[in-house]
This record gives structure tokens, C-alpha cells and sequence, in this order.
């Protein structure tokens, strides 16, 4: 059964606040503390449900894209490689946060993905008060586009998902992951992303005359300068929740 399923609970953790939807509940809150534990320890949920699926914004979470070298081939190795990766990409403790990455053949680039052990256990301690099957913890950008991907249709092209003041960019082609970057973003600021499409464009061995930028999150008013052969669009989020 999918997160989308009418006995699972979906909660969204941002930096500022939280959203929770199911089947017949919608709430969003703004956090009281800045100290996610205690935030969760005093979260009431709504009866009625089974499961829970958690969305996890940058702060509780880091997306990295990963291309294994053919060296790097058993379990250890790869666990290593991810590690050194995020410490050295994310600036972060790898002993402290727990990465996960999807299956990859050599030099194939995939989503991997890190979520601190504090907030896995905040999560696994909420589920439990509860009575609820954790059944997936994801950061933002994966979980968005694993909901919106079949929208976008083309092999050629960028998404963004644009929340808490944030930008995460994917760049794919001919339906590969070629490039993945996060920055900080202020409102309305379409110039800064539109420098980092080009940036990525020209560093990551893009080689197409075209692409499609697809936007989703808070992109509402937002104008972009876009590369030559480029056009933009703002995915449908009806339906997408959690």
C-alpha cells in the first residue's frame, strides 16, 4: 500500500513548522521550540490511522547525488565512500546522521540520501506513542520528485523544489541524473536560480540544446532568466501531500 493510502498519516517537517494530512485531517502549525524532540514529544495526532510517512525539509535532512567509482565495489566500501561524500559535500558528521542509497551499478549517479539519528529516533519514538507503523522517512527533494516526476515527460531537463527559503536542483539527461546542488534562496530572488541552472549546465557535461525547468514548492510570482532553448513549468502538486 502506497503513503497515499487512507489508514497512513502524512506529517511534513519544515524549519519553521510542521503539516500533517490524512484522509479526513489537515493542519499546519508553527514549531513553539527550535528543538525537534521536544516539538514531537507534545505533537498530537488525529485518530484513526495505522501507518505514518514522514517528508523531512533541509534542515532535517540532505539529498546527495552519488556515483560509485568502479573501485568501490562491497557493502563497506560503498557505506565509506557515502560517508567521506556527505562529510565533505554536506559538511556534516556521518557517525551522526544515517545514509542510505538507491541501489547503483558503477558510475551510475543515484539519489542517496541523510537524516540525523536524533530525528530518526524522535520519529521512531513518535510512532510508537501513537501506536504507528513508521513506514518511510524521505527527504523533501526525492519524496517530490518521486510523487511529480511522472509529470515532467521529457529525457532532457531540471527540477527544483523550492521550500523554507531554500532551492534544491536536480539536472538530468536522457533520463540520468547528471548534476544535484542546494542553496539558499530568498523570496522571489529567480536570478540566483537561474544562475545556478547555468552553473550546473556548464560544469556537469550537459550536452543537450534544450531542457525544461520543472518547478515545484513555493514558486509562486517567481521569474526566471532562463539558458537559451529552455522553457519553465510549474508542476501540478494536486494530490501530493505529506
Amino acid at each position: 500500500m502506497s503513503p497515499s493510502s487512507s489508514d497512513c498519516l502524512r506529517l511534513h517537517l519544515g524549519q519553521h513548522g510542521y503539516r500533517l494530512d490524512g484522509r479526513e485531517h489537515a493542519l499546519h502549525e508553527n514549531w513553539a521550540s527550535p528543538v525537534l524532540s521536544e516539538e514531537l514529544a507534545s505533537l498530537a495526532l488525529p485518530k484513526g490511522y495505522r501507518r505514518l510517512a514522514v517528508v523531512l525539509e533541509h534542515r532535517f535532512a540532505r539529498c546527495q547525488l552519488i556515483s560509485f567509482p568502479k573501485a568501490v565495489r562491497n557493502s563497506d566500501e560503498r557505506s565509506a565512500f557515502m560517508q567521506a561524500m556527505f562529510r565533505d559535500v554536506q559538511g556534516i558528521d556521518p557517525q551522526a546522521w544515517q545514509i542510505v542509497c538507491e541501489a547503483a551499478l558503477p558510475g551510475e549517479a543515484v539519489l542517496a540520501a541523510a537524516i540525523e539519528n536524533t530525528t530518526l529516533a524522535a520519529l521512531q519514538k513518535l510512532s510508537q506513542t501513537h501506536q504507528l507503523k513508521l513506514i518511510s522517512v524521505q527527504p523533501a527533494f526525492s519524496a517530490r520528485w518521486n510523487a511529480l516526476h511522472a509529470q515532467t515527460g521529457v529525457a532532457d531537463g531540471a527540477f527544483v523544489w523550492l521550500a523554507d527559503g531554500r532551492a534544491t536542483l536536480g539536472l538530468w539527461q536522457g533520463g540520468s541524473w547528471l548534476a544535484l546542488r542546494s542553496l539558499t534562496l530568498a523570496a522571489g530572488d529567480g536570478a540566483a536560480l537561474g544562475t545556478l541552472l547555468q552553473l550546473l549546465l556548464a560544469s556537469s557535461g550537459y550536452s543537450s540544446d534544450a531542457g525544461v525547468l520543472y518547478l515545484a514548492g513555493e514558486s509562486k510570482g517567481l521569474q526566471i532568466s532562463l539558458p537559451a532553448g529552455w522553457t519553465c513549468t510549474r508542476l501540478d502538486p494536486q494530490g501530493v501531500t505529506g
